[in-house]
């Protein structure tokens, strides 16, 4: 069992201290009632007032340190969920067992699965604040979300008395040296594709296995051109429709619609006096579109099998609409942001396939920085939805976010921030969701910016945290806390 030695060593210990306490703790999202009771437990240990809201949230309440009562209130925020993504071949518990995570040359990464430090790492930094016996600061309060990977259900439903003070800092940012003053609103599309099953005759089976493509975050690291293997393993038999009658038995990929799927599985049904044929064919495929996405994706393996599984499979006209589907539907980056070209402005993922015996279920998630960016985006996957022949809902639209890039908040963290690295904060807006949307739209006279050190490759398996970027940010908001 991983006790957690090398993480606990690292410095600033009050953090990684509570960090390895988050990690042992399983978190999955709509499941934090474990994460909730520590942080209650936290509160109850250091004398502050703690409470659980109707939706799950804990908001703690923490006086100002004497001398400092004057001071306007502080209110720092993180999420307790995390988003549970395991690697092909892994077995993981995500609602029992603990991240296995380790230290690697100045990073810290978890073996096969999801790391948590979106946003455990803003958790564990503002409970080492709170508890820092040197500090000195203002009143604070500090509340904790749940559902942020999902639903939002946290920042939805969190009541406008809780925000009320002047300042407020999320910290579920990604990046050393930004500030964030805005974000991506995003909406859930969900796809029921109505399955007619037919016994074929004659027919050869195949399993196909795409597995150890890169995935990633759907917000973060959607323009970095990585593959999406369900769409292409579709692309790929969308090829060889005219040369073969393909019928689709099985279609599984993703585990949650904000994670690039690296991975999928299928079982196809071709001619049997075409299976030697069709499966050269499909190799070829295999070795092209893998030498495409070689430099993004380097460890994307395909696998063909013949298989002899039986069952019924979608009847032809039913497989070839749904190839064409998902092989078209909009996906990856759709526009770049007029004001900084190295930002996409609207995006969609599709996330997500389950096959059912009636139907096949699809999830996806667009993004924009902008709310006609994502009307726009919404009504193409809408559309392309319905010329397929889909039942389209949607659902948990979340609004975008843009603040004031100067504001006495951000000048006292740039001031903080220079004296503790010599260097300024990029401000800037990032396409991924954040809560300061909901507080934002909430309690419009808050000055509002995200942070959060180094993480790369959140929402998959390749998550990991650069060490050296904590403890910069935890002594950059020790200053600011005591300044402002």
């Amino acid at each position: 069992m991983n006790n957690y030695q090398e993480i606990l060593s690292l410095e600033p210990k009050a953090v990684f201290k509570h960090f390895t306490d988050i990690l042992s703790i399983p978190h999955p999202s709509k499941h934090e009632e474990k994460i909730a009771a520590y942080l209650k437990n936290f509160a109850a240990d250091h004398g502050f007032e703690a409470e659980s809201d109707e939706a799950g949230n804990v908001i703690m309440n923490i006086p100002a340190t004497a001398g400092n009562e004057h001071k306007a209130r502080v209110i720092l925020q993180a999420h307790m969920d995390m988003v549970p993504v395991a690697a092909s071949g892994i077995q993981h518990d995500f609602l029992r067992d603990p991240i296995d995570a380790f230290v690697d040359n100045g990073w810290i990464k978890a073996r096969g699965t999801t790391l948590g430090a979106d946003d455990g790492l803003g958790e564990s930094m503002i409970l080492a604040l709170l508890e820092d016996p040197k500090l000195q600061h203002g009143p604070l309060t500090a509340i904790f979300t749940v559902e942020e990977e999902v639903t939002m259900k946290g920042a939805n439903n969190l009541k406008a008395g809780y925000l009320e003070g002047e300042y407020l800092i999320n910290l579920d940012s990604e990046e050393d040296g930004t500030l964030v003053v805005g974000c991506a609103g995003s909406c859930d599309v969900s796809f029921t594709f109505p399955a007619e099953r037919v016994e074929t005759e004659d027919t050869a089976a195949f399993n196909l296995t795409l597995s150890h493509f890169t995935g990633g975050h759907s917000g973060s690291d959607i323009h970095k051109g990585h593959a999406n293997a369900v769409i292409m393993l579709c692309r790929m038999l969308s090829e060889l429709t005219d040369d073969y009658e393909i019928f689709i038995e099985n279609l599984e990929a993703g585990q949650v619609r904000n994670a690039i799927p690296a991975a999928c599985n299928a079982t196809v049904r071709v001619a049997s006096q075409q299976a030697g044929a069709f499966k050269q064919a499909l190799t070829a495929l295999s070795l092209k579109y893998t030498a495409l996405y070689q430099n993004t994706d380097p460890q994307g393996k395909i696998e063909i099998t013949e298989t002899k599984e039986t069952g019924n499979a979608l009847s032809l006209e039913d497989s070839e609409i749904l190839l064409r589907f998902i092989a078209t539907i909009p996906n990856g980056v759709l526009r770049l942001w007029s004001e900084d070209t190295q930002i996409p402005e609207t995006s969609s993922n599709l996330g997500l396939i389950r096959s059912f015996e009636d139907r096949i279920e699809i999830g996806c998630m667009p993004r924009s920085l902008k709310e006609n960016g994502l009307d726009e985006a919404v009504a193409a996957l809408k559309a392309s939805g319905e010329l397929a022949g889909c039942e389209v809902r949607l659902s948990s639209r979340h609004p975008c976010w843009n603040s004031p890039s100067q504001n006495d908040l951000i000048d006292a963290l740039q001031k903080s921030y220079k004296q503790v690295t010599g260097k300024e904060f990029k401000v800037m807006a990032i396409h991924a969701g954040l809560e300061c949307a909901q507080f934002s739209k909430a309690a419009p006279r808050l000055q509002l910016v995200s942070l959060g050190s180094t993480l790369l490759a959140p929402h998959s398996p390749d998550e990991r945290a650069y060490i050296k970027g904590v403890g910069e940010l935890y002594d950059t908001l020790r200053l600011t806390l005591s300044s402002i």
